[in-house]
């Protein structure tokens, strides 16, 4: 009889780490992680998927990062720290916890992918400024989203994006995410950032003793039918828009008429995207903190290789081919040539360039920060008849032919 009861333990026991698992698998599944890919190994991003699925399903969040034995869980663990003190308007605790974080990267000497400087270059200095931010209040419901693909809503630290107002009443509409710091327009002026009025987010940087500080994505002074935003600032690393298409399209083409890109709707994007007949390749670390997408496309049993600079004050510039020939890139001014990538679905243009030889310089990018917003697109000539559809929400890309080719 004992036996028996032993043997009933044992399979509910396992049973109940089994439903245990397949809780954590289904979160894992379903959990919009952190937008750091490019900076965390496949271990780390391991643990950063068990430690999230842990804070899903553990109704105590009494666990401190310091408690982990192994160094990879406690900075992972610190990733996830500063997206919830950003997803809760806590300035002064976001600076605390970014301390801790640099503090460990540096004993533990890990290294995290291309570190930019949302982790590596924001001084003491700086960090006194941002805690003294005031930290904006939540009112309502959230009342604007982002028209992802899967249907999902952004929240604070996963999918929402929420109307905020700020102490002296002001209104703001901000997309959080779980990487993404909120800043308020006052407070951006008072650290000497510089913000750029515009139809589109504008994508602007604060420099202090040379480095930079601060990637603010800004939309200034913008009138909706039924909604007025007297400002929005948020500090992005990861690229993404703050903005949902569903004011993006009441503007319509003609705000972004001039900056060589035209806007299509959700529904004008899907029907051209079906009559595409060139396939695109979407790098591992699209619109992720290496601010590059790199496409292999074939065209005429020809590779032909391009590169889209996702725009966060970067531009990229070639290294050394496999068998030193040198490619010829050409790097183009953001005001004059026109060439900007912005968030949502758009079509823009392949600006020709030379390869000398496509089977023997693959490009390799490198990231460089500029003072002022460059996003760069580089084609190759066999390119340039085709206009290259980006889908920010589903991560879809293809090239199809112009719309409206040159006579």
């Amino acid at each position: 009889m004992n036996c028996q009861w032993l043997l009933i333990i044992v399979f509910l026991w396992a049973s109940g780490v089994a439903a245990s698992e397949k809780a954590v698998d289904k979160i894992n599944k379903n959990l919009l992680r952190p937008d750091i890919q490019g900076f965390l190994s496949g271990r780390q991003h391991g643990e950063l998927d068990k430690l999230l699925a842990r804070r899903a399903l553990v109704k105590n969040d009494g666990y401190r990062c310091g408690d982990l034995a192994e160094k990879e869980q406690r900075v992972v663990c610190q990733l996830i720290e500063l997206g919830d003190a950003a997803a809760t308007q806590d300035m002064r605790s976001w600076a605390e916890k970014y301390r801790a974080f640099k503090k460990a990267i540096a004993e533990h000497d890990i290294s995290v992918g291309r570190w930019n400087p949302y982790f590596s270059e924001i001084n003491d200095e700086g960090l006194d400024r941002l805690s003294k931010v005031l930290p904006l209040e939540v009112i309502g419901e959230p009342t604007l989203f982002l028209p992802y693909r899967d249907g999902g809503q952004r929240v604070f630290g996963e999918q929402r994006v929420t109307m905020l107002t700020d102490t002296q009443g002001n209104e703001w509409v901000l997309d959080t995410g779980a990487s993404h710091t909120l800043i308020n327009a006052d407070a951006a002026k008072k650290l000497n950032a510089q913000l750029l009025p515009g139809i589109q987010a504008t994508l602007t940087s604060f420099h202090s003793n040379g480095h930079q500080q601060l990637q603010l994505a800004v939309i200034d002074r913008l009138n909706f039918e039924n909604l007025s935003l007297k400002n929005v600032v948020v500090y992005v690393y990861s690229g993404e828009s703050i903005i949902g298409l569903d004011l993006l399209k009441k503007v319509g083409r003609v705000a972004v008429a001039n900056q060589g890109l035209s806007r299509l709707s959700i529904e004008d994007f899907d029907a051209q995207f079906r009559k595409c007949k060139v396939p695109v390749y979407l790098g591992s670390n699209i619109f992720a903190t290496q601010q590059f997408l790199f496409l292999g496309v074939s065209i005429e049993q020809k590779k032909h290789y391009a590169v889209l600079d996702t725009g966060i004050g970067g531009y990229l510039k070639r290294r050394a081919s496999l068998d030193g020939d040198q490619a010829k890139f050409k790097n183009f001014d953001y005001n004059k040539d026109g060439v900007n990538a912005s968030m949502g679905y758009y079509i823009t243009r392949n600006v020709p360039i030379q390869i000398a030889d496509l089977s023997k310089t693959v490009p390799v990018m490198d990231v460089f920060d500029t003072n002022y917003p460059a996003p760069l697109l580089l084609g190759t000539d066999a390119l340039s008849d085709f206009d290259l559809l980006m889908d920010y929400g589903s991560r879809r890309a293809c090239l199809s032919e112009r719309f409206n080719r040159p006579s």
